[in-house]
């Protein structure tokens, strides 16, 4: 054991989620910290190196610069659970497989991982069984044996299960599915998306016929115009958040293990696309951490993404699974994730409007280092410890060897972020400058945003109550006269952002990407059904895998929520 003492500053905000999700009985958040690095450090060879590599790790999360995913926050050190955050598993269409899945989903869950499915080769419903003589459930009956099952688990008994079910563009159920969260409250644990092929899309742009085909026998069960069910998929999105789409096309074309088979599904939030039974454990570097002298610290940034790396792949040794097959796959992959989180922070740092040029640029930038540096590292893992066992037969672009399939993904960082004291998780804007997050047990937890605080008060600008009453109630300071414009540009919110802007942010980041990326394109509740299409269509032009739009107040539920959006709802 080290003997390494840090001075661990953390937000009231901070401790309570801490106390509420994370820390053992009795346990103080250094403790956590030291248990994690110390369990991670096992994965090192010699005694020397993991004492070596634990007082590293620990320095490193006290630093609050990088935070792993929630499962090793909660379970390293503490002699059981799962340290994989992502988990992909697809029922085939028989009821063996798909009660097979039904546990296994169960077991993840109970260990804290959230589960993506993908429901494609499950054949329509009221389809004969001959087996039986009887009639197939279809995807939607398989999804609620999913969910049903999911709403009995708590991930560790600390937060709700968490899903991904995906439907294909040619399956004969295609419209039900699309529709089969109008009723906001049976599949609450799922998001769902479809998965739009190449051929689809150009189907649409040229208004061309469509079939919907039995994935069992390929019987054309349909023949529908592609625009029409593209709009059905619009609409709804409009009324409800749900479904997202896929790209599958490019999902799949980018895939770094063909060996394994088509990629089917992704996780809970999109930012992992992964083979059937492989998972994946993710890290986010708070990147508003490396800001000195109104630059970024590139060195100081290489440095923590050298460290993060090698944490991640030591996770991939010392991980629990519930099921063999899990570490199984696991370990043929080596896939890890290392994403971002305050990239709003950053650029209010740096006094960069999120909807500008500037920004968009220095995206491109700092996404291009942290892959290009992760790849590196993961090279001289690679030379330490040997390449992934599937690298021959990969189709990664690279001329060296490297320990991992994939390294970086951006994550939306819901409760590490504000452990780690950022405003805005992953690479979103700020939801508000004055909202209430729902967490776990009913907590509420109110977050003002502590830049607009500090600039108000360095430029003397004082406001009324009444004006901090609007604020309150709106989460936003565009209607504020006394706020000069600069801060009003400085400090929009994410529904104040236009579409536009929110997919280039968003495609500059996935071209230096080696999986996804999970981002919201939020809409504010007056968004017109054409401001999704229009969202989803640039989207697709844009290159990025997969986008989700939300449209504020249209679901019963909401994590983030201001007063306005209370009232709306």
């Amino acid at each position: 054991m080290t003997n390494i003492s840090i001075e661990l500053i953390l937000s009231e905000n901070s401790l309570t989620v801490l106390k509420t999700r994370y820390l053992q009985p009795g346990e103080t958040p250094a403790e956590r910290f030291r248990a994690v690095a110390k369990h991670i450090a096992n994965a090192e060879k010699t005694g020397e190196e993991k004492i070596f590599w634990e007082g590293k790790f620990y320095e490193l999360l006290c630093s609050l610069n990088f935070l792993p995913n929630s499962p090793v926050l909660f379970n390293a050190g503490t002699g059981s659970g799962c340290l994989s955050a992502c988990f992909c598993l697809s029922p085939e269409d028989s009821m063996e497989s798909i009660m097979k899945i039904a546990t296994d989903s169960t077991m993840i869950q109970k260990w804290g991982g959230g589960v993506g499915h993908g429901l494609s080769l499950i054949r329509r419903k009221g389809a004969s069984i001959k087996s039986t003589q009887k009639y197939a459930l279809g995807p939607l009956g398989v999804l609620r044996i999913l969910s049903s099952v999911s709403k009995e688990i708590t991930h560790g008994g600390r937060r709700n299960g968490a899903n991904m079910g995906q439907l294909s563009d040619s399956h004969p159920d295609l419209y039900s599915f699309i529709h089969s969260k109008d009723n906001d409250n049976e599949f609450d644990n799922f998001n769902i998306s479809v998965q739009l092929s190449e051929k689809f899309m150009k189907s649409v742009k040229d208004n061309k016929d469509w079939d919907l085909i039995d994935p069992h026998d390929k019987t054309v069960i349909q023949t529908v115009k592609a625009r029409d069910l593209w709009n059905e998929i619009i609409k709804s999105a409009w009324k409800t958040g749900d479904p997202g789409i896929v790209f599958i096309d490019r999902v799949n074309d980018s895939a770094p293990n063909p060996s394994l088979g088509p990629i089917l599904t992704s996780n809970p939030c999109a930012e992992q696309f992964l083979e059937d039974y492989n998972n994946c454990c993710l890290g986010s570097i708070s990147v508003h951490h490396f800001i000195e002298n109104n630059e970024i610290n590139w060195n100081k940034l290489e440095e923590t993404i050298n460290l993060s790396v090698r944490f991640l792949d030591n996770v991939i040794e010392v991980n629990e699974f519930p099921l063999p097959k899990l570490r199984e796959v696991n370990l043929l992959t080596r896939r890890i994730g290392l994403g971002i989180m305050g990239w709003a922070d950053l650029l209010i740092l740096l006094n960069i409007p999120y909807d500008s040029d500037d920004a968009i640029i220095l995206g491109e930038k700092l996404m291009s280092f942290i892959t290009e540096k992760a790849w590196k590292q993961s090279h001289l893992l690679a030379q330490e410890r040997g390449p992934f066992p599937l690298f021959n037969k990969s189709r990664l672009n690279q001329d060296f060897p490297v320990r991992n399939s994939c390294v970086t993904s951006i994550a939306p960082t819901g409760t590490i972020s504000i452990i780690s004291g950022c405003a805005g998780g992953g690479i979103e804007p700020f939801p508000a400058l004055v909202y209430h997050k729902n967490v776990l047990n009913g907590k509420r937890l109110e977050e003002v945003n502590p830049y607009l605080l500090g600039i108000l008060n360095k430029r003397n600008i004082f406001l009324s109550d009444s004006e901090w009453k609007k604020i309150k109630y709106a989460g936003s300071i565009q209607e504020i006269g006394s706020i000069p414009e600069d801060i009003k540009d400085l400090f929009k919110t994410a529904n104040e952002i236009p579409v536009e802007r929110h997919i280039e942010m968003m495609a500059v980041f996935q071209k230096h990407t080696t999986n996804s990326i999970s981002k919201t394109i939020n809409l504010p509740n007056n968004a017109s059904v054409e401001d999704v299409e229009k969202a989803y269509w640039l989207a697709y032009e844009s290159g990025v895998k997969s986008v989700t739009i939300y449209r504020d107040g249209s679901k019963s539920k909401q994590v983030l929520e201001t007063l306005s959006t209370e009232a709306t709802k």
